[in-house]
């Protein structure tokens, strides 16, 4: 199910970061009228543009289609020369922490420097970054300049290694391959379906009350994984709520499914292991 190779793994991780880097740092260069807008500025700018659901193709690519493959990656590390009989010997849940453990920190760091090279492309190839001159109305997390940039950069990153935790707690219930790498996707898909779908269901319940509409559509975007590495970003227009709400929401909604189907793991792999026990037979 998984790659079966390192060097391949890597060589699709290489590809992916090169595609992510040329194609969305060489379309976002094909719109200077902003550089009227926001002079001085330009650089750190293009940045949170770059980062954020105006993008939509680079949250796509970088989110949904890279997080199955770096899960692959990582369970050949943690598997390479692990047999399946050791499970019987140690703790399933033991084991499952190990995955998780190493799925975050794999999505931090994959992530974090993804979003140091941009800033670096940006400074030196395109136009200076240089937070202490950005100024904007949009702070969603702080109104100092550097420390708002930091505080996104390093969420955006954990943000991206829950988002591979979940991925890979997922992993363990699909059998099939291709359903495998197209999980990204579909989670998105059903988020983007369930996010409006309920917000429409809740509004025409208060339709009296219509005003409310916009807050209950903010309430509700927890549900939406993009949130998870665009905190604050993704509902800019419906931003009733910071960049905190935005960004702990959807962590803490995500983090209950990581639990949930750890638990459904872990009570799964039990029964299993009592039918080994009755029947003498060891299931994989």
């Amino acid at each position: 199910m998984f790659t079966k190779s390192r060097k391949n793994a890597f060589r699709y991780l290489c590809c992916y970061s090169i595609l992510i880097l040329s194609t969305f740092l060489t379309v976002y260069t094909n719109y200077p009228s902003l550089e009227n807008s926001y002079p001085g500025d330009y650089g750190i700018y293009a940045f949170y543009k770059m980062t954020s659901m105006d993008m939509l193709l680079f949250v796509f690519t970088a989110l949904f289609i890279i997080a199955p493959l770096l899960v692959s990656a990582t369970f050949f590390q943690i598997q390479k020369g692990f047999s399946n009989f050791i499970l019987l010997r140690i703790s399933i849940q033991d084991y499952l922490k190990r995955v998780l453990i190493k799925s975050f920190s794999t999505g931090f760091i994959f992530f974090l420097i993804l979003q140091i090279s941009i800033i670096l492309y940006l400074h030196f190839f395109y136009e200076s970054v240089i937070p202490s001159l950005f100024i904007s109305t949009e702070m969603y997390f702080s109104r100092n300049a550097v420390l708002e940039l930091l505080i996104f950069v390093l969420l955006s990153s954990a943000g991206y290694g829950i988002f591979l935790m979940f991925i890979s707690t997922l992993s363990m219930l699909i059998k099939n391959e291709y359903i495998f790498y197209s999980t990204g996707v579909l989670v998105q898909i059903t988020s983007m379906l369930l996010y409006p779908c309920t917000g429409a269901v809740i509004v025409q319940q208060l339709e009296p009350y219509t005003r409310r509409m916009i807050p209950i559509r903010s309430l509700l975007s927890f549900m939406v994984p993009a949130n998870l590495i665009t905190p604050g970003t993704t509902f800019p227009l419906e931003a009733h709520y910071t960049g905190w709400y935005s960004f702990t929401s959807t962590a803490l909604f995500f983090t209950l499914l990581i639990y949930l189907l750890y638990r459904l793991i872990c009570s799964r792999y039990k029964y299993n292991r009592i039918r080994c026990i009755e029947h003498s037979i060891c299931v994989p």
